[in-house]
């Protein structure tokens, strides 16, 4: 229970950090409006759940380069983590093995919890949220979006994550 406390702060704090960047005159608010990916970001993955978009980022700051994870709409971003200035941290990713074939995640950690954005190769994709180190909600995307995984610039964490269909669960 401990560590699902921990993620409800961290959500709410990164909330207010992402509520103050989208201030009135904020560049990153306006490019928001496009995609939830800047213009001088690469999109590594990007797709809409139906009830959501959900996009990975990356691009450099000043001292080094950044992935970061963004949920929401153009305009309406519910969380984006890591920070930009937090590097490599509680990120990892790797190939894994479901009942569809191959495929790639890219996993963001705290504690035991965690969101995973997958993509099977000529199957499924989408996030999965794990709390406590059980799977809680798996969002399907529902239309083919971008999708270059493996080339997330982070640590390879499992080689091979074999997965059972888990039904997808509504938000």
């Amino acid at each position: 229970m401990a560590a699902r406390g921990r993620w409800h702060l961290l959500l709410n704090t990164v909330f207010l950090i992402i509520t103050v960047a989208l201030l009135p005159g904020s560049t990153w608010a306006e490019a928001q409006r496009e995609s939830l990916c800047t213009a001088g970001e690469r999109t590594f993955f990007l797709c809409d759940t139906g009830q959501r978009l959900v996009a990975i980022c990356g691009g450099k700051t000043q001292k080094a380069g950044y992935v970061q994870l963004r949920l929401g709409r153009p305009g309406r971003l519910e969380a984006a983590w890591p920070p930009p200035d937090a590097g490599e941290r509680g990120i990892s990713k790797g190939e894994l093995i479901s009942h569809q074939g191959m495929g790639n995640y890219v996993r963001f950690a705290v504690d035991d919890d965690a969101l995973v954005v997958f993509a099977v190769a000529g199957g499924e994709s989408g996030l999965v949220t794990v709390e406590a180190s059980k799977v809680r909600t798996k969002e399907l995307c529902r239309t083919k979006g971008t999708s270059a995984l493996s080339k997330v610039p982070a640590p390879t964490g499992s080689i091979f994550a074999i997965s059972n269909p888990v039904p997808a669960q509504t938000r």
